[in-house]
């Protein structure tokens, strides 16, 4: 695994959280180690890779570590289990226990550790373990192909929110079973272009709810790093760990196992009550300090937020710009602001003057009146005027009324019933096409031969029907 720096992020909404879990994890690292755990500069390198900070979380929360496993399974409803790591070396015969805790109301969460194969778990699903890589730059962090900065995002689901952006260390994905009844939820998944193809789009953290009434959260990660110690200071992953936590918490619970490759972990503050020890050369190790309250904890969080909001930063980028520039620099620039400023000033004396506005103002082209007139000019070869007049004059003998909302309504009454005016099939839409030229006039050039042929057809309607110049 790369151990990856730590990266700022300049996040309000979380700084309140980064402030308590370093003082958390300082005192831990510094304070809860023997001198043989330490390294020759202080820190535990292995510190970096466990999972100390998470279990914090969880036990800040009024979660009690039970040694054992078999503690919790008979009490599911006021229990959580996590296990984390590599989930090969959990015994096989523990996973449906693990299961039918669940469905009785006990809180699981379950993250795999990157390991040489493929690992099966009956009733939950299978973690593919080759490392998930990626050649997109966008799509790497700090340049690694195997640190994946993932942006697919379930945003409305309560374990998102505030989640911008989760970075990963070499990831697998998790695939749940096809056949089984729990429903799954995938929150996080893996970005489009990673390598292997199959890992594409597949769960990176999925949430699953079982059928059974009561049945408690079952919250899968294929990658355990997202909530080691070291990883939670890189994207959102300390905010993930945050609402993970408030996740596994829903209810009346006060009991917790955590098993990290397969191993039951005490609490994180044994190692903060263990006497000192006296080692080869007779002197005693340094006492471990007493592990700072939650309420000095808050008060420090709330003086690093201050601190950042009160800081003036405008000072603090001038204090960088170089040094020495001379005097008469300084006075060209005033002077220059000055020329610019008096050149606006006049610029808008001018617009308000009137002087300038004759020159933004567009020249209309205007038309003669031999234009105008042209252009209403009639084609001596178009029909339309006398077409319409005839139209609407048989119009008016058929309705008796000159309005054309009422030639309207006879077509629709005629249309609807053949016994009031008994026309046939074919003469329906002859006097529907001279209804619409008597309402709407001609919509193209009528010839003199349409102009007959509409005559002729009137002709024939009036004789045929009895048509008479008398009101309905």
């Amino acid at each position: 695994m790369n151990l990856l720096k730590m990266k700022k992020r300049p996040l309000i909404r979380s700084s309140l959280v980064l402030a308590v879990l370093w003082v958390m994890g300082l005192s831990q690292n510094l304070y809860g180690q023997t001198a043989v755990e330490q390294s020759t500069d202080g820190i535990d390198a292995e510190w970096h890779f466990r999972f100390d900070l998470f279990q914090m979380l969880l036990e800040e929360r009024g979660l009690v570590v039970q040694p054992k496993l078999e503690m919790v399974l008979s009490d599911a409803s006021h229990s959580v289990v996590v296990v984390a790591g590599q989930l090969d070396r959990m015994p096989a015969g523990m996973w449906p226990n693990l299961r039918r805790f669940v469905r009785e109301g006990g809180s699981l969460l379950i993250a795999s550790e990157q390991s040489s194969h493929v690992t099966f778990i009956p009733g939950i699903g299978t973690f593919l373990q080759t490392p998930v890589t990626t050649l997109n730059p966008g799509d790497q962090y700090q340049g690694y192909v195997d640190c994946l900065r993932i942006r697919s995002l379930d945003r409305g689901h309560p374990m998102m929110q505030g989640v911008s952006e989760l970075v990963t260390n070499r990831s697998c994905w998790f695939a749940p079973p096809s056949n089984d009844p729990t429903h799954w939820q995938v929150v996080a998944s893996l970005p489009i272009d990673c390598l292997p193809t199959a890992s594409r789009r597949k769960a990176l953290i999925a949430v699953g709810k079982m059928l059974e009434v009561g049945a408690g959260p079952l919250v899968v990660s294929s990658d355990a790093s997202l909530f080691t110690n070291n990883m939670l200071w890189h994207g959102d992953n300390a905010i993930l760990a945050i609402r993970t936590s408030e996740t596994l918490c829903v209810g009346a619970r006060d009991k917790l196992v955590f098993v990290a490759d397969g191993k039951a972990l005490p609490s994180y503050r044994k190692g903060l009550q263990e006497e000192p020890e006296i080692n080869e050369t007779g002197s005693v190790p340094p006492i471990p300090k007493p592990e700072p309250e939650l309420d000095k904890l808050l008060r420090l969080a709330n003086a690093a937020i201050k601190n950042v909001a009160d800081s003036n930063v405008l000072n603090e980028a001038l204090r960088q710009q170089p040094r020495n520039i001379r005097a008469e620099r300084y006075l060209r620039f005033i002077l220059m602001l000055f020329g610019v400023a008096g050149v606006l000033f006049i610029f808008w004396l001018l617009l308000q003057s009137g002087a300038l506005q004759s020159i933004f103002k567009r020249a209309r082209s205007m038309q003669t009146a031999f234009e105008l007139k042209s252009s209403f000019r009639a084609d001596a070869n178009d029909y339309r005027l006398p077409a319409g007049f005839l139209a609407r004059e048989f119009c008016w003998e058929l309705t008796g009324s000159r309005r054309s909302a009422d030639w309207q309504r006879y077509l629709v009454d005629l249309q609807e019933s053949s016994v009031r005016t008994p026309f046939r099939k074919a003469d329906r839409k002859k006097l529907a096409a001279i209804i619409d030229l008597a309402s709407r006039g001609g919509h193209a050039t009528i010839t003199n031969f349409d102009f007959l042929q509409l005559g002729k057809t009137i002709a024939t309607l009036r004789s045929q029907y009895n048509v008479k110049a008398a009101p309905r």
